[in-house]
């Protein structure tokens, strides 16, 4: 699942549990102006692959099917009056079975709070400015498709010299 794929799932999430209107959750590092306080960034921070992925036989075309499961960790970030219980709100949404049901229908299953809600407040200019921030896990797929073509015929030939005991075999192979 890519991360375009990904916010927007995360974006109806926080709007449904915290009542924030959708101008209010956005996609963190993005140019222009910020949106009026309080609001939510969503930042798609890393991912990692959990193992080799899992190549299928190649189909009677020559494409086969790649699988892999992936960790995905997320940064949210509220800013602005009420940012703690912001994130303190969508921390205890995640308890909720419906939550987690959405999550996992839309195929980003919820893992784990990665980093509890932490207080962030920073001076901007002469003035503190409220913020909060969690971390969270989420496992996702990727599949993927590649022709990697088949083998349509092999044909073979033996010598067996038998003085020395030696098998020499000699292949061709189309494709």
């Amino acid at each position: 699942m890519r991360d375009a794929q990904i916010k927007p799932i995360l974006q109806k999430w926080i709007i449904a549990a915290t009542g924030l209107p959708d101008n209010k959750v956005v996609y963190a590092n993005q140019n222009g102006p910020r949106p009026a306080f309080p609001y939510v960034t969503v930042h798609v921070t890393a991912k990692s692959d959990m193992g080799w992925a899992d190549i299928s036989v190649p189909d009677t075309d020559g494409v086969a099917e790649i699988n892999n499961d992936r960790m995905v960790s997320i940064s949210l970030q509220a800013l602005g009056s009420g940012a703690m219980s912001l994130m303190e709100t969508l921390r205890d949404d995640l308890e909720r079975p419906t939550s987690l049901q959405q999550f996992r229908g839309a195929g980003l299953p919820f893992i784990r709070v990665l980093n509890d809600v932490n207080d962030l407040t920073t001076v901007v200019g002469t003035k503190y400015e409220e913020r909060a921030g969690m971390d969270l896990e989420f496992r996702t797929a990727v599949q993927l498709t590649d022709e990697v073509g088949l083998i349509e015929a092999v044909t073979g030939e033996s010598q067996i010299n038998s003085e020395i005991k030696e098998v020499i075999l000699t292949y061709e192979t189309g494709v």
